[in-house]
């Protein structure tokens, strides 16, 4: 995999898919973050729920006081949250929280060095699975035109 190609292709799909759009695929990066971390941050739950609700300025300002907030799962959602209020660049910055964390779980055997390069680790099979989910969402939401059914889509067990 070329990843540097991989990642100025979602860059540029997540913007072009306009506010709304992205703004949900956002939103189902950081919902999938929050669940692989098994987090049942009440916090993070209700930002999220609230996210859907676009009343979130709260909830952002919360979220950026905490002292994870530059986790993974924390700054996903609050990007994701600004993604909802119509920001195309916080859209595309949750989702590369999202690509960041997928590299986070490229898993090194003990003494192999933890400098491998971004195609190697793409090439894992824990990254290559947080990848192939990315690229179904983008494909899914280049699909649709209608953001509900998208919402819809997405939230769906599987997806």
């Amino acid at each position: 995999m070329d990843t540097s190609y991989f990642l100025k292709s979602a860059h540029d799909r997540v913007l072009s898919l306009g506010s709304e759009r992205s703004a949900i695929v956002a939103l189902a990066c950081a919902q999938k973050l929050a669940s692989a971390a098994d987090s049942t941050d009440p916090e993070i739950s209700a930002a999220l729920a609230m996210g859907r609700n676009r009343e979130i300025e709260a909830s952002v300002t919360e979220l950026e006081q905490r002292p994870d907030a530059d986790s993974d799962v924390v700054a996903s959602t609050i990007f994701a949250l600004g993604a909802s209020a119509g920001s195309l660049d916080e859209a595309w910055w949750a989702v590369s929280r999202f690509i960041d964390a997928a590299f986070d779980r490229a898993q090194y055997n003990e003494g192999e060095t933890t400098f491998r390069s971004l195609d190697e680790d793409a090439a894992r099979p824990e990254v290559q699975r947080e990848l192939d989910w990315l690229e179904r969402t983008l494909s899914i939401a280049e699909a649709s035109a209608d953001p509900l059914e998208l919402a819809r889509q997405l939230r769906a067990p599987g997806s």
